[in-house]
């Protein structure tokens, strides 16, 4: 459907996009260990994007991948279902990937708004910048969610009359609601831990806080 296709696709790739001008405005500010996780993660997200695409011959989508930072080769892949009328693997694959990426900026976004204002270097957020921190947390608490329920979807119908009761729970609105419900829960929670990542300043051990924030998430 139409929906499916925009929660597969649009999201995703708007959590991307909110990602690039993240990681400029970080940059202008001088907040160069964000810019850096930010870059890293997107970087990331396209080489990995690329190396799938790459194995299955698919060479021009591989530079896609490469050029877009994961995200052309999403789009492609989503309008290839949307023909097909069901979802593929490889796009599966794609959100994971993509997940990774919305992760970190998660965990970044979180930690500029927790600062802001309240250490030396840190400056109130307002304008622009307080918008695109806040869109990056907003976006990734709807994308992560989104990628967990693919992945309980995919694993429930594979199991087939294994999971029986859990394909007829998820057939209905009121079941994906719930499922995607516990997800957001889950991503919520795992919040916590970027108030932690003070007892780990200064600086230098930034990285290293915003790291086991994104593993546990």
């Amino acid at each position: 459907t139409k929906l499916a296709a925009f929660l597969g696709v649009g999201v995703p790739l708007q959590d991307s996009g909110v990602d690039v001008l993240n990681l400029i405005s970080m940059w202008q500010e001088k907040h160069y260990v964000w810019a850096a996780m930010l870059a890293g993660s997107m970087a990331f997200n396209g080489c990995a994007c690329a190396a799938l695409s790459g194995s299955a011959g698919q060479y021009f989508e591989a530079a896609l991948n490469l050029a877009t930072c994961g995200a052309g080769g999403s789009v492609l892949t989503g309008i290839n279902c949307f023909r097909l009328g069901c979802k593929v693997d490889s796009l599966l694959v794609h959100k994971l990937m993509e997940a990774v990426e919305s992760a970190v900026s998660l965990s970044v976004a979180a930690d500029a708004i927790i600062m802001a204002g309240n250490a030396m270097g840190y400056k109130q957020l307002n304008g622009t910048d307080a918008l695109l921190r806040w869109c990056s947390l907003g976006s990734s608490c709807v994308c992560l969610p989104l990628v967990g329920l693919d992945i309980a979807n995919h694993a429930i119908f594979r199991a087939g009359q294994k999971r029986l009761h859990l394909v007829q729970h998820v057939q209905h609105t009121a079941g994906i609601l719930s499922l995607y419900a516990f997800h957001v829960s889950e991503v919520l929670g795992h919040l916590i831990w970027v108030p932690l990542t003070f007892c780990l300043r200064p600086a230098p051990l930034l990285p290293m806080s915003l790291l086991v924030s994104c593993v546990c998430l």
